[in-house]
Order: C-alpha cells, then sequence, then structure tokens
C-alpha cells in the first residue's frame, strides 16, 4: 500500500529551466563546458560564483551565472495544474520532495512557496548527493521511515525512475498533468 508520495520539483512542479539557461548563455563552447558542471552544481561540489571565477580566467569573458539563474527560476513558477494534483493528494498521502538543485533555484522556490506542499524534502545541493544515486533515495527513505514500497516516486527523467525502480520504489515519469493523473490511477490513486 503506498503511504507516501515523493515529488521532483524541477521537471514536474516547476518546468525544468536547465534547457532555458543554457540559451541565455550565448557562447556555444562555453556553453557545451558548462553543461558538463550541471552535475557537480547539483550535488554542491562547485558553486555558481566558483565557475563564474574558472570561466572568467578560461574564456577572458565575465558572465553573472547566478543572475541567469535567479533570472530564469522567477520567470518561471509552479506549475498550477500539477499544484491542483498536490493539493488532492494531501488530503490523503504524505507528500515529501526530491529534487537535484542549487542553493539559487531553492531560494527562490522557497520564496514561491513551492516547499510548504511537502512535509519534508531533500535538495541535492545540500547532501551532496543527485539523483539517480541510489544513497539519495535511500537517505530519504531513512528519514521519512518509510519502505521502499510504500513510496510513489514522481520525477520527468527517465534516469531518475530507474534509479527509484531499482531500490523497489514504485515511480511514474511524468509528461504532463492529465497523463500524471491517468498514471495515479494505475497505482489505485484516486483524486
Amino acid at each position: 500500500m503506498i503511504k507516501a508520495i515523493i515529488f521532483d520539483i524541477g521537471g514536474v512542479m516547476i518546468p525544468d529551466i536547465q534547457k532555458l539557461i543554457v540559451k541565455e548563455i550565448k557562447n556555444k563552447r562555453f556553453t557545451g563546458e558548462f553543461e558538463k558542471y550541471a552535475k557537480d552544481l547539483d550535488s554542491g561540489k562547485v558553486t555558481l560564483s566558483e565557475l563564474e571565477k574558472k570561466f572568467k580566467h578560461k574564456y577572458n569573458q565575465n558572465i553573472n551565472l547566478r543572475k541567469i539563474f535567479i533570472k530564469k527560476a522567477q520567470e518561471h513558477g509552479l506549475n498550477k495544474k500539477v499544484r491542483q494534483i498536490v493539493l488532492k493528494l494531501k488530503k490523503k498521502y504524505k507528500l515529501y520532495y526530491l529534487s537535484n538543485t542549487i542553493k539559487e533555484h531553492y531560494l527562490v522556490r522557497k520564496k514561491q512557496h513551492v516547499y510548504d506542499l511537502f512535509i519534508f524534502g531533500i535538495d541535492s545541493y545540500k547532501v551532496k548527493l543527485r539523483k539517480p544515486n541510489p544513497r539519495i533515495y535511500k537517505l530519504l527513505l531513512r528519514k521519512i521511515k518509510l519502505k521502499p514500497e510504500e513510496c510513489l516516486f514522481i520525477d520527468d527523467r527517465k534516469k531518475n525512475i530507474k534509479g527509484a525502480k531499482k531500490l523497489k520504489i514504485k515511480a511514474i515519469r511524468y509528461t504532463n498533468p492529465r497523463k500524471l493523473m491517468k498514471d495515479l490511477r494505475k497505482f489505485n490513486i484516486k483524486i
């Protein structure tokens, strides 16, 4: 029996703005290098300020990554249809989140009250782990004191869904609110 539903934030609750950020960065060579550091940003191994310094030194180019990240996060808020689903689920289930994110996005989402919808959550940059590393799922399960089979995980990325399923956590790949409703019914979750 499912007791808890775990949501990803970026790509489910809010749009995945990584692609928009890459578009904002004009220099192709720089953009390719930036994408290599996305995992390090999410896992707290490097900060935006450190990345700015590294790129300034390597490319002799000033770029305010922090400003770009904050601007894009502020421009794209909570998906209203997903929010409605979450509010309905909240009446019957314990809701948590598990997010690959950076400090700047976390702070914007906090001001947007995204995290108010959940009992508890884990942000990758804080714990120095990111999905699909099995340790981050196990950490959440320990914190919420539930077994994997008692949880349903919702994420937009295939690799994160596979990571959850390897640990026997039920999972749904999010594509849109309508399909999410349909997929929830497959797990006997009626809202």
